[in-house]
């Protein structure tokens, strides 16, 4: 007996305990591991997009969005590994969570507008287009203008599709790198 509980019962309680704290470390590690996948995984798929993206701007100059956004092979880009884990993403740290989702959700709207008709989304730039020019010809105080004037939504959707992957790009080579254990980080070039 110690302290008037039984042996056994004392033995128990520390088993529980240590039992308790070795079942939270092993799952703070597998957190760990599972979150340092998820931010390759989606490493991997930023990278892919900004390889479309550089290849389109290859074609058509950097960062011309007007030609960009009718070319027939920016529908490859992908969002496929964020939708898979959308189950995972309470794992991945606020900051780089709201950055990722700002990404996903602007990578998702151009895919949205890409799977309209191509004609009907040329139709709709062209007038667009046509209404801007008129409506550069009127006077500045003229309120028909301020009607007229309208931003096209296919490029302001790539156009914030390729600010967000720049910003997404940082975060996540901030955090793998951030994630680096100390001895990598004193050898890297």
């Amino acid at each position: 007996m110690i302290l008037g509980v039984p042996e056994g019962l004392v033995w128990a309680l520390v088993g529980t305990i240590v039992g308790f704290l070795l079942n939270g470390a092993r799952q703070r590690w597998r957190d760990k591991r599972e979150r340092k996948t998820l931010v390759r995984a989606l490493s991997a798929e930023i990278e892919h997009n900004e390889k479309v993206a550089e290849n389109l701007e290859e074609r058509w100059g950097w960062r011309d969005l007007k030609n960009m956004i009718n070319d027939p092979d920016l529908p490859s880009i992908s969002n496929d590994r964020w939708r898979d884990s959308q189950g995972k993403t309470h794992l991945l740290p606020p900051q780089l969570g709201e950055v990722l989702q700002r990404y996903y959700s602007a990578v998702q709207t151009l895919l949205t507008f890409l799977n309209f008709r191509r004609d009907k989304r040329m139709n709709q730039q062209m007038n667009l287009a046509i209404r801007n020019l008129y409506a550069e010809g009127l006077p500045e105080q003229d309120e028909v203008r301020g009607r007229l004037m309208r931003t096209d939504p296919y490029i302001d959707a790539l156009s914030e599709t390729l600010a967000a992957q720049d910003e997404a790009r940082k975060r996540v080579d901030e955090y793998l790198v951030r994630r680096r254990p100390w001895w990598r980080r004193l050898f890297q070039a």
